[in-house]
């Protein structure tokens, strides 16, 4: 039987996502160091706060790390979409990009959201069970306009 670490970010979808999103920055190999050097620090930073959000306990520790995590994943698809604007990367690496991170920031964005029917829940739970957040969402808009 194989003993492996089992930490909380190792749990999380949204994790996963960061690191295909990490990954796929650096694969757009931008010419401008600068621009690759921005994008690769926030994609970093995308995956770390994520990991710190899954390790923290209070939902506000949690909610914290997860909207940093969010506004970083913003930042590196920007980074790698300006490259491709301005020909240091190509259209495609910068639409792959920016499909995983509108992915990443789509799942970090409801659990932080106070008022809806997944911000009363426990954010890591919102994290680990996305499919069934659609559904939740259905029966509250249901349920507002009886």
């Amino acid at each position: 039987m194989k003993n492996s670490p089992s930490l909380p970010h190792h749990r999380l979808h949204v994790f996963g996502l960061a690191r295909e999103m990490l990954v796929a920055v650096r694969d757009a190999h931008i010419r401008d160091a600068k621009l690759r050097d921005e994008a690769l620090r926030a994609a970093k930073g995308t995956c770390l706060n994520c990991a710190e959000g899954a390790g923290r306990v209070t939902r506000a520790d949690k909610a914290r790390a997860f909207t940093v995590a969010r506004g970083e994943a913003v930042e590196a698809a920007a980074a790698v979409e300006i490259a491709a604007l301005l020909g240091d990367a190509r259209a495609e690496d910068a639409e792959r990009v920016a499909v995983l991170a509108d992915r990443v920031v789509a799942m970090l964005t409801l659990p932080t959201q106070p008022t809806s029917v997944l911000g009363r829940l426990r954010i890591s739970r919102d994290l680990l069970r996305v499919p069934w957040a659609e559904t939740l969402g259905r029966r509250a808009r249901s349920k507002r306009g009886r």
